[in-house]
């Protein structure tokens, strides 16, 4: 993960091989790595993990080489690589604080912005699961403030991106906010209420919306009595061992191991606060080593089941039964299913959530079980070769190590 404006992650999943990797170009800086059961060899301020699986000669110096454009002047990334349900590699690069000379390491904590969508989407899962609610359930139900648009509005048009309500970020943009002050869900709802009609009929149309997922975040608040910081906690992190995981519900919390986030302003990196103090959309803090956990979560369920899983990753749908397209990149179109998107490059079926600039890029290559998770921080590091770059190290590692 790295720290950046937005982010860019991605999961790459191999049947048996998984790889989480972190890069951060500008905007914010740090990644995290999964803690090694394996022997550990340090590189001065990174860690290795060695294994019969990957040939410490050959294959880490070809990794390395990947990442050389990270160092000590660099916001950094990390990398970590899951093969038959353990590490086998792990590594950072480059810098978790430019100001304190703090590395990139395994347990960096990462912002990781919009990849918190599945986190949200999958407690709404298990609460339907629990029969504790219904996709077809109207919002107004449990946000009886929210004005009648004709058209009701159900979770299920939450969750897909299909409820015509205005994205959050807009809304503040336009009443006068910057995205650099403190912003909390509260703030953010009482803006929502107001808004007296919606983009589109719900249903009818796919608009990414980061105000569907606050207000998710808040549904489970309603229906639970708990946060959903403390919900997830209960039912997802702890379960799955994600101790260093947490919906941070006020951006001035001390958080060890925090990374710190920037930009390029002519020619120097500067800092790039990340200010949010609302949860739902955005705001989970998390590892590589946690996201390597989450993901295998997928192969073997600890947390949910296989049902529920495949439910989970099935593409979003329109109201008349469509696939909702997100995008189509190289000829290949994303589908978008819960906070998570879905493609298949060149043969190889692929789970991601990312948003160029900010990069914290969460994948799952489902062919090959391998799992990669990537954070860029400097949207200008790469140049043109930018929004390609997180796949191509993604799938380059892969190449690796298999």
């Amino acid at each position: 993960m790295h720290n950046t404006n937005f982010g860019q992650n991605e999961i790459m999943m191999h049947p048996k091989l998984f790889i989480a990797f972190v890069p951060f170009m500008i905007t914010t800086v740090a990644s995290s790595q999964t803690a090694v059961r394996g022997a550990i060899q340090n590189t001065g301020n990174q860690t290795a993990v060695s294994s019969a699986n990957i040939s410490q000669s050959n294959s880490n110096l070809k990794i390395d080489s990947l990442f050389s454009k990270y160092n000590t002047n660099t916001p950094g990334v990390a990398l970590a690589v899951v093969k038959n349900g353990r590490i086998v590699f792990e590594k950072g690069y480059g810098m978790a604080n430019l100001e304190n000379n703090v590395p990139v390491t395994s347990q960096s904590v990462f912002h990781i912005a919009s990849v918190s969508k599945q986190f949200t989407a999958f407690v709404i899962y298990l609460l339907e699961n629990e029969g504790k609610i219904s996709f077809e359930d109207d919002v107004r139900k449990y946000f009886p403030e929210l004005p009648d648009y004709g058209t009701p509005i159900k979770i299920k048009h939450l969750l897909a991106h299909t409820s015509g309500l205005r994205d959050q970020w807009a809304i503040l943009t336009l009443a006068g906010w910057r995205m650099d002050d403190n912003i909390t869900t509260e703030q953010i709802l009482k803006l929502v209420i107001r808004q007296k009609n919606t983009n589109f009929k719900p249903g009818t149309e796919f608009s990414y919306s980061n105000t569907g997922y606050t207000l998710l975040g808040e549904l489970v608040h309603q229906i639970t009595g708990k946060t959903l910081a403390k919900y997830a906690a209960e039912k997802i992190f702890t379960p799955l061992g994600m101790t260093k995981t947490q919906f941070n519900m006020d951006n001035r919390k001390i958080v060890k191991g925090r990374v710190y986030s920037y930009e390029i302003n002519d020619g120097e990196y500067i800092n790039k606060g990340l200010n949010y103090s609302n949860i739902g959309a955005t705001g989970l803090l998390t590892t590589v080593e946690d996201l390597s956990k989450w993901a295998l979560n997928f192969e073997n369920p600890i947390v949910g089941t296989r049902k529920l899983i495949e439910r989970f990753n099935e593409p979003s749908y329109l109201d008349d039964g469509k696939k909702i397209v997100s995008n189509i990149i190289e000829g290949d179109t994303l589908f978008h299913a819960k906070g998570q998107l879905l493609r298949n490059y060149r043969g190889v079926n692929m789970i991601k959530h990312g948003i160029n600039g900010y990069s914290e890029p969460i994948g799952f290559i489902t062919k090959l079980r391998i799992d990669t998770f990537t954070v860029e921080t400097d949207p200008n590091r790469f140049g043109k070769y930018k929004p390609r770059y997180g796949k191509s190290i993604s799938l380059s590692v892969l190449q690796l190590c298999t």
